[in-house]
């Protein structure tokens, strides 16, 4: 059997002998997290809006807690402050009842009575206060994670319908990832199924792209996400995935909440 390799030869192989040939970061080709360090056309200052608006959603539901939480703290106070104008009333009524009956051994006690379950309640009431933000405080370390998800699946909601309706993102995003592995030999690229027919088709808009590559090979890969693609070459496997670019989005959020903490 006659083996390809011996067949096919790159005339500028011996060339290239010794010379190191880098593989740039991933997110260089990431088209939500790295305006400005790819050549993608896409509409970058869309993108940004979007991510943006993410971002405002997320910090409006921890306002939104805040101000839910800073309420039923004011409401307490209030109930507070009216338990307190209630014992001094009661214990003007004894001062009153007590000076009528002319019994003025019966209002010292009476008095007495009266302040000790003024204080009793007054106890109560700031314990009840304390309790509320500590639940306040709690809630908002609770929602937090739960707002990164939410912002995450928003994400993954906008991001997704785009590339499902949208194939000249996706052709971008190829090229893109084209141009990084241009220099190697041979380029293997693996899709998912759902884009696999249409990748094909382009191939050859894609080797325009290969100043080097011998072989272009697309092979589906059921393994990837819906709209993810990885391309190997003699050096490794570089990941181009909508799923990895919203764990970054996801990451960032992290650190944004995490920042607001400090």
């Amino acid at each position: 059997m006659i083996s390809l390799s011996n067949v096919i030869k790159s005339p500028q192989t011996s060339g290239t002998e010794g010379k190191q040939i880098s593989i740039l970061p991933l997110e260089q080709f990431i088209p939500v997290l790295n305006e400005g360090k790819t050549e993608l056309r896409v509409n970058e200052q869309q993108k940004k809006q979007e991510i943006e608006s993410l971002l405002q959603q997320a910090e409006d539901e921890a306002k939104r807690l805040k101000e839910q939480a800073q309420l039923e703290i004011e409401q307490m106070q209030q109930q507070l402050n009216n338990l307190r104008q209630k014992q001094l009333e009661e214990i003007e009524l004894l001062k009153e009842e007590a000076i009528q009956s002319g019994y003025q051994s019966g209002f010292e006690q009476g008095k007495e009575e009266a302040f000790r379950q003024y204080e009793q309640k007054l106890t109560e009431a700031s314990h009840i206060v304390e309790v509320a933000k500590h639940d306040y405080e709690q809630m908002l370390s609770e929602a937090e994670p739960q707002m990164i998800d939410i912002a995450h699946l928003l994400a993954n909601r906008v991001l997704g319908e785009r590339f499902e309706v949208n194939a000249e993102h996706w052709n971008q995003m190829l090229e893109q990832v084209m141009r990084e592995v241009r220099e190697h030999e041979e380029v293997k690229l693996y899709v998912t199924p759902a884009w696999y027919e249409h990748t094909v088709k382009q191939k050859e808009e894609l080797k325009q792209l290969l100043s080097r590559t011998e072989n272009l090979f697309i092979y589906p890969d059921l393994n990837l996400p819906t709209n993810g693609c990885v391309v190997e070459t003699r050096l490794g496997r570089m990941e181009a995935t909508l799923d990895r670019q919203l764990l970054e989005l996801k990451n960032q959020l992290q650190e944004m909440l995490e920042g607001l903490h400090k």
